[in-house]
């Protein structure tokens, strides 16, 4: 592109846009871009950045573009890609067209509503007297940033009629709150007020409006007050926060009217306008609004209280607004000023509406009992005792049964003694006296007053219920009631002694012979208390004769109460053969235990009397039935624990032996039994083990055998497990686990290579006698180069002036390093290893191993081993350190040392392969000082291809030995004639493909009818040409679109039409074919398309260039 805009720019501007249209993603439109500002050709960057800003997204791109339009004064592209574009940066393109100063401000105005410079956008305009298009903006275009406009207006000061009229302008537009906010900032609010008053005239409820002109007229002071009782519309938040600082109590009206809770509560506390908080709160009839202002950590309640007790309820007429107060007051626990306001609503004055109120004087006296009662049990009564009973006197129009409920809830039994005598309520005021006041004494006294079965049958029930069994029971059979026996048999269970219970049995035989039903229950009970006296000869009778007992619960309290004798008795009867063998172990019996516990057949029996004939020495009892115990794992373990806490470990290993070998046995008891042979006979862990350790949890034996510090068992466990790393370990810190032979086959079967290591550095540091045998099994698996150094290292006691520096344990594993190199290859053997090789060949100076592992192995370092060799004594190692200088291109050293050792067929190898032939001339002379003509012609011989003839002649020549170079002479002469004959033959074969390709143009030219129109073009004189694209339809020079295509142009057309005549001229056929085509149809060539087409004679080049390339190929 470059090139063709520096030659006839004019003339292939068009060509060079078109193409950097199409390609613009290949050539990266940044740096066409650059190339058209460096020829300064806006023209072109402005038409080419027009065809791919619309499919671009490189904000440079859009960027560029607008600044071509721009400079070529085409603002209606700059006026779209300004309001379509996403992809300019918009401060980069506002800066720019701010610094443009164009007459039509739609670019600016676009570019800064957009992305939010109005601010800048104003003052610009405003700098530049453009008041009118900024109207204009806000009239027209985009209303809603009115207020950004306004304020910024008012920011520069600009004359206040013309705001406010730029306001009217859009006065059902503005955005209200944004407008308030922006005009607040500036203290301008009263300019508001028309539009305002204007937008509420036409019927606006819109809150924001009414909340801006609830400012306004509070900061004018235009009757603010009324407003804001009257209007229903503003938002009491924003107007109260408004008027804080202005005016509180107008905050408080605004706060009050919204039902601002705590705000209202915040703005008096912080203006002490507690008569309107206290007439505000009880107005308000809010519980959580009470709880805020009656909570004890409110600093003003003590304020607020007064004015509500003092003002705000006494001159209130609704009862509901005293009602919340109490329950506000009785929720907040205050009850001396609870009672304080009740007394001077209720006795203050006998003319109120509340004097005569029931329900006052209820909570008057509640609060009084409540408070009362709360000081006796705290002990502070002073200053409140006889209150209530004073109140009781005073006052008669209060719901005596509630009252009396509340005195004895709160623990005024005299008091509620009193409410019920008052009232008349005898039987209530009996209750008190027993169940309250628990004075039996005077109840006793009013019962014998009384002297009547009923009084007495409710003196022995509230006795019974207060644990008085006998006297209640007494009290029972004086009013011949048999009816409470329930109640008898539950406080006997509770609370009678043994005497008790004679009495208890007594009433039972009383009614047992008077009461038919419930007779099970009153049988149950009357055997217990026989049980409990201990007339069990008494307890016989009974149950020989008809009953309903139940023997089962009897037996099971006897149990639990360890009534043994009695609970035997009982169990036999029942044949509760579980329960009867734990008995029996406590009476001692464990024969008969054993008996009971066969036949109950239950784990938990026999647990039972194993453990108790364990406690009690009976071993032979506690074996048999410790067998039924240990077959199941979950009471094994408690079996075991007690014969090991008592000493019985002999007996235990019996029991799990014996236990082995039944049908239950499982895996837990054998485990539990290879423990304890670690334990108790380590001799036999180990035959033990081998018998039974696949039915063994093997892990847990290990864990014993560890404890028991019995590592050979461990290994053994540990290999039958398939822990072959941990028996690796094992062996190597225990010494008596080692074994040579069960070492090695273990190693065979180990995969981890960190306990391979480490057994290779154990054998080093312990058993270097047999590492061979370990480190042959070791070679697969393990990486050699670790292994070599850990044979290196090992610590080997000799002279290193005698034998040089130590290998460690190299040398004895000569066998294992060959083995390594077989597995892995010459290849693939490590350096390590290598290196491992030749120290041990050099220091036993082995020449023959030394050459063939040189010969056979490359991954070392050569260079090295070479300067070892190169000092050796022996000529034979030196001959190697040539070898190695030579395999590695070190031909200098290589020579040098041939030369120092007088090695002449080595010198001339050394020169020969070097390729060199600088340093074959080196040699040559050198040879030829020395007198040495026959080694000169050997190095001719050898040397031959890179030894120049004239320079071999030369040397020859000047030291007398022409003769001797004559071969070398002959053999270059017949090189050279061969040579030239190739060349002749060459050039002859280039001639004649180059009269055919001349003959074949000739005769492309004269079958081409694009000739006959148009003449005979470039592309007939050369043929490897570059190609050019045709130019698209609609191509052409008008004024605004000079050679370009436009917006919306499918970039492939071009690609598409070139395709076209690429196809039409692949093979001579086809152009045959065309040129018949065209010669059929000339008038087609005369459409717009075509003269389009050919527009120019670029692209009549472009287009006879395209068709003899494509005939060629």
């Amino acid at each position: 592109l470059e090139e063709l805009m520096k030659n006839s720019s004019r003339s292939n501007l068009a060509l060079c846009v078109r193409i950097a249209a199409k390609y613009s993603d290949q050539l990266n439109a940044l740096k066409v871009i650059g190339i058209f500002e460096k020829l300064k050709h806006p023209d072109a960057l402005y038409h080419y950045l027009q065809a791919i800003v619309n499919y671009s997204d490189e904000p440079e791109v859009h960027f560029k573009y607008l600044d071509a339009s721009i400079s070529l004064q085409q603002y209606h592209e700059v006026e779209r890609v300004t309001r379509e574009s996403n992809y300019y940066d918009p401060e980069r393109v506002k800066s720019m067209l701010m610094r443009a100063k164009l007459r039509d401000p739609r670019p600016l105005i676009n570019v800064c509503d957009r992305f939010g410079y109005i601010d800048e956008m104003v003052r610009y305009m405003m700098k530049r007297d453009q008041l009118k298009f900024i109207e204009g903006f806000v009239t027209k275009v985009n209303p809603l940033r009115a207020s950004e406009v306004i304020g910024t207006l008012l920011d520069l000061r600009v004359d206040l009629k013309v705001v406010q009229k730029l306001m009217m302008s859009v006065k059902h537009h503005l955005i209200i709150a944004d407008l308030c906010d922006v005009v607040e900032k500036f203290g301008r609010l009263r300019m508001l007020q028309p539009v305002l008053e204007s937008r509420v005239a036409d019927g606006s409820t819109d809150a924001d409006v009414h909340t801006a002109l609830a400012k306004v007229y509070v900061d004018i002071g235009l009757n603010a007050e009324h407003f804001l009782v009257s209007n229903a519309f503003y938002d009491s938040r924003i107007v109260g926060a408004f008027c804080v600082k202005r005016d509180p109590y107008l905050a408080y009206v605004a706060y009050s009217r919204g039902k601002c809770d705590a705000e209202v509560i915040d703005v008096t506390n912080a203006h002490s306008l507690f008569k309107q908080q206290a007439e505000y709160v009880v107005n308000r009839e809010s519980n959580e609004l009470y709880s805020r202002v009656l909570n004890a950590s409110n600093p003003f309640r003590k304020l607020v209280v007064d004015q509500i007790i003092g003002v705000a309820l006494p001159s209130c007429t609704r009862p509901e607004q005293v009602t919340v107060a109490v329950r506000a007051f009785l929720d907040a626990e205050l009850p001396e000023l609870l009672m304080e306001l009740l007394e001077k609503l209720v006795m203050g004055s006998t003319k109120t509406a509340f004097s005569r109120n029931t329900n006052l004087q209820n909570l008057l006296l509640l609060t009084a009992i409540q408070a009362e009662g709360k000081a006796r049990r705290s002990g502070n009564v002073s200053g409140r005792e006889g209150r209530v009973m004073e109140y009781l006197r005073r006052m008669d129009n209060y719901d005596a049964l509630d009252v009396g409920k509340v005195c004895v809830g709160a623990g005024l039994y005299e008091e509620a003694y009193t409410v019920y005598y008052k009232a008349g309520k005898r039987e209530l005021a009996l209750d008190v006296l027993l169940d309250n006041l628990k004075d039996y004494a005077r109840a006793e006294e009013f019962a014998a007053r009384i002297d009547v079965p009923e009084v007495w049958s409710k003196l022995g029930e509230a006795l019974l219920r207060g644990g008085r069994v006998g006297d209640g029971v007494r009290a029972l059979l004086k009013a011949k009631d048999a009816r409470p026996f329930l109640l008898v048999i539950e406080s006997a269970r509770e609370h009678a002694s043994d005497d008790e219970y004679a009495m208890v049995a007594k009433y039972l035989k009383v009614v047992r012979s008077g009461i038919r039903h419930e007779r099970q229950t009153i049988d149950t009970e009357l055997a217990y208390a026989f049980c409990r006296c201990g007339k069990l000869h008494d307890l016989q009778e009974l149950l020989s004769g008809r009953n309903d007992a139940d023997l089962e619960e009897i037996a099971e309290r006897c149990v639990d109460e360890e009534r043994w004798e009695a609970a035997k008795l009982l169990l036999q009867l029942t044949k509760n053969h579980a329960v009867l063998a734990r008995v029996l172990c406590e009476l001692g019996d464990f024969v008969g235990a054993l008996d009971a516990a066969t036949k109950a057949k239950r784990l938990e029996v026999w647990q039972i009397v194993a453990m108790r004939a364990v406690d009690a020495g009976e071993l032979r009892i506690a074996h048999k039935a410790a067998l039924h115990v240990v077959i199941e794992p979950d009471a094994m373990r408690d079996m075991v624990d007690a014969y090991e806490d008592r000493g019985y470990f002999d007996e235990l290993l019996a029991l799990m032996d014996a236990a082995l070998l039944l049908d239950g046995a499982h895996a837990a008891l054998f485990t539990e039994t290879g423990v304890l042979y670690t334990k108790y006979r380590p001799d036999s862990a180990r035959e033990f083990f081998q018998m039974w350790w696949r039915r063994c949890n093997v892990p847990q034996l290990v864990r014993a055998c560890e404890v028991a510090a019995l590592w050979s068992e461990m290994v053994y466990l540990q290999r039958q497990y398939g822990e072959l790393d941990n028996a690796l370990e094992t062996m190597m810190h225990h010494a008596s686990a080692w074994d040579a032979a069960d070492f090695i086959d273990i190693v065979a079967s180990v995969s981890s290579l960190d306990v391979l290591y480490r057994s290779v550095q154990f054998y080093a540091a312990q058993h270097t006698e047999l590492i061979v045998d370990l480190l042959l099994v070791v070679a697969p698996k393990a990486e050699s180069s670790r292994v070599v150094s850990v044979l290196r290292s090992a610590p080997i006691a000799r002279d290193e002036s005698l034998f040089g520096p130590s290998l460690g344990l190299l040398p004895s594993c000569v066998s294992y390093l060959h083995k390594v190199v077989s597995i892995l290859g010459d290849d693939e053997t490590p350096p390590e290893v290598a290196q491992a090789l030749i120290d041990v060949y050099y220091a036993e100076e082995a020449l023959p191993h030394l050459s063939e592992l040189v010969k056979s192995l490359h991954n070392f370092d050569q260079l090295s081993l070479a300067a070892r060799l190169q000092t050796h004594k022996y000529i034979a190692f030196r001959q190697l350190a040539i070898e190695l200088y030579l395999r590695n291109g070190q031909h200098e050293r290589a020579l040098d040392l041939a030369k120092q050792d007088s090695l002449w067929r080595d010198a001339v190898k050394v020169a020969a392969d070097s390729n060199d032939t600088e340093l074959c001339e080196q040699l040559a002379e050198w040879f030829l000082q020395r007198k040495m003509r026959e080694a000169f012609t050997a190095l001719l011989y050898a040397a031959y291809p890179f030894m120049y003839p004239d320079v071999g002649v030369e040397l020859a020549w000047n030291s007398g030995c022409l003769d001797l170079a004559m071969p070398f002479l002959v053999q270059t002469m017949s090189e050279v004639g061969q040579r030239l004959t190739r060349l002749r033959e060459r050039s002859q074969v280039k001639a004649e493909k180059k009269m055919e390709m001349e003959k074949e143009a000739e005769q492309e030219v004269n079958q081409d009818e694009s000739v006959l129109l148009y003449g005979l073009g470039t592309q007939h004189q050369q043929q490897n040409r570059m190609l050019a694209l045709p130019g698209p339809s609609g191509f052409s020079h008008r004024a605004g679109n000079p050679g370009m295509m436009r917006i919306g142009w499918n970039p492939s057309a071009a690609g598409n039409q070139y395709q076209t005549y690429a196809n039409m001229y692949q093979s001579r056929a086809a152009a045959m074919t065309q040129q018949h085509n065209m010669m059929m149809s000339q008038a087609a060539y005369r459409t717009n398309a075509l003269q389009a087409a050919y527009a120019t004679r670029a692209a009549q080049e472009a287009y006879a260039s395209t068709a003899a390339y494509s005939t060629h190929k």
